[in-house]
């Protein structure tokens, strides 16, 4: 039996990786003391799945049973069929609310005193789900240990209060007190079960302050809040000797962001006994401005990587802070793609930023589609402007929309978004024109369709190499393959060898 219960899930269609918030939480009980299981891809279980898992879980000492939003692709209002993946929605799990009542009531049958507690993106400070007895807001290692001292010894419960709607609202949102850098991260078998690829952690926070960025920890400062070489050395190893995971999504907001971090990174590579692969987020300005870095990045490992370009338009650019000239990324863009042909590459863009109109958007896109601009693949967002006070975090377009230009039109469904205008077009008209260039990559055979994420989570099947994937990512997509028959067979697989990891623990505690 556990003292703790975290659920988590993740909605990538093609393959999914372990969202890394639960488990960082998991581990931050376990080195106190605690037990704790984290079920992952609740939405790909029936409730009587749960039942039976919950059944050989839950005891008189749990205390506690925890829901990381994150990635839950929770069910939309009533009056809308669509589905909310980056919106906050009262309804935690997947299977809607009906779903959701019922599995609280089942848990809290088989001990009335267990609490709830919700954590990730979509937790914020006006939170109301009355099944829910606390929110946890942002960073939650420190958070989420004070909660089980408070449940489990009646410690005082810190940076505590409550809501107008009665949940307890716990904000440590930056956890100062985590160290960070001295911090390690062990994964169990029940956490990994049949994974083959994982998140991992190196560094927090970003040195850049990008205008729409709502991230936590912007504008730090260099070599601030990076995992010690000795921590990230054992980290590495020891997935690899237990579990033989070599592959990873590195989750740094930008990890290419000084290059006396990736030499200690390099260093430590050299040392493991196997070569990892991984997945990062790269500003493509300073592989431009520091050009020996991308030698060093695939000397790491780094086999896919993902900019934040967000736009081509140069006013654009300087007004949200990425000002570096495009000709100057389009060219490492070129050599990027002849040097290095199984580095796999993407970036994202924001369709409604200051200045910039749907004839320049469709411009880029058509750029982007003969391969003048050398990209493997690109997604095209709208403009996503928080409401301050609907969300733990918010950009300075956020805080101040109007400087830039927007006006608020009045809610939307959520009242979590900003439903704007701004000079060039409104939010509708950024959705509906970002579906429309999202759709160009399927009429040219050039681009392909995976993100750089996905095509790196397909190593968690552990069936393919890279150099199979990059090669083959076409047909991967095309045929239905992971969709269809390799995804549902390895959730199966995740399913059954949870329930025997939990039940041979069961077995021994009695």
């Amino acid at each position: 039996m556990y003292n703790a219960i975290i659920f988590t899930d993740s909605w990538d269609p093609f393959a999914n990786v372990p969202a890394i918030g639960a488990y960082k939480c998991a581990h931050s009980l376990r080195k106190n003391g605690y037990t704790c299981l984290v079920i992952n891809h609740i939405g790909d279980f029936k409730f009587d799945e749960l039942v039976s898992l919950l059944d050989q879980s839950i005891g008189s000492d749990t205390h506690l049973i925890g829901f990381s939003s994150t990635f839950m692709a929770n069910q939309a209002p009533e009056k809308s069929d669509t589905h909310l993946l980056i919106e906050p929605n009262e309804v935690i799990v997947p299977q809607g609310i009906e779903f959701e009542k019922e599995l609280i009531k089942y848990m809290r049958s088989k001990n009335t005193h267990i609490k709830t507690v919700v954590g990730g993106t979509k937790a914020n400070k006006n939170y109301s789900n009355r099944r829910i007895d606390y929110v946890c807001l942002g960073y939650s290692e420190v958070s989420i240990v004070n909660l089980m001292d408070h449940l489990s010894k009646g410690d005082e419960l810190q940076h505590s209060y409550k809501n107008v709607f009665g949940r307890v609202i716990i904000d440590d949102r930056y956890a100062p007190s985590y160290e960070f850098s001295k911090e390690d991260m062990v994964w169990i078998d029940t956490d990994v079960v049949n994974h083959k690829c994982l998140p991992i952690e190196i560094g927090r926070g970003c040195i850049f302050q990008c205008k729409f960025c709502s991230y936590p920890m912007i504008g730090k400062k260099n070599l601030d809040y990076v995992k010690s070489s000795v921590c990230l050395q054992h980290e590495l190893q020891r997935n690899y000797d237990q579990f033989g995971v070599k592959n990873y999504l590195i989750m740094d907001d930008t990890f290419n962001d000084n290059v006396e971090k990736l030499k200690q990174i390099e260093s430590v590579v050299t040392k493991l006994d196997f070569q990892p692969e991984f997945w990062a987020y790269i500003r493509l300005d300073l592989l431009c401005t520091k050009p020996e870095t991308l030698d060093m990045l695939y000397r790491i490992g780094v086999r896919s990587m993902y900019f934040g370009l967000d736009t081509m338009h140069p006013t654009s650019a300087k007004i949200i802070g990425k000002g570096f000239s495009r000709d100057k990324l389009i060219a490492k863009l070129d050599e990027i793609a002849e040097r290095y042909p199984d580095v796999y590459t993407g970036s994202g863009f924001i369709v409604g930023l200051p200045g910039e109109t749907a004839d320049d958007i469709r411009k880029t896109a058509s750029r982007l589609a003969s391969r003048e601009i050398k990209l493997h693949h690109w997604t095209v967002f709208p403009l996503y402007i928080e409401r301050p006070g609907m969300v733990t975090y918010t950009s300075e377009f956020g805080r101040d929309f109007e400087k830039y230009g927007y006006v608020d039109q009045g809610t939307l469904d959520s009242a979590h978004s900003i439903n704007w205008k701004s000079p060039t077009m409104d939010r509708d008209q950024a959705v509906m024109l970002s579906n429309e260039i999202n759709s160009m990559q399927y009429d040219y055979p050039g681009p392909a369709t995976f993100t750089p994420p996905s095509l790196m989570q397909i190593s968690t099947y552990g069936k393919f190499s890279w150099k199979h994937i990059i090669e083959n990512r076409h047909e991967l997509f095309q045929n239905g393959l992971l969709m269809n028959h390799l995804r549902p067979k390895f959730i199966r697989e995740y399913k059954k060898k949870l329930f025997d990891l939990v039940a041979e623990k069961s077995t021994k505690v009695l």
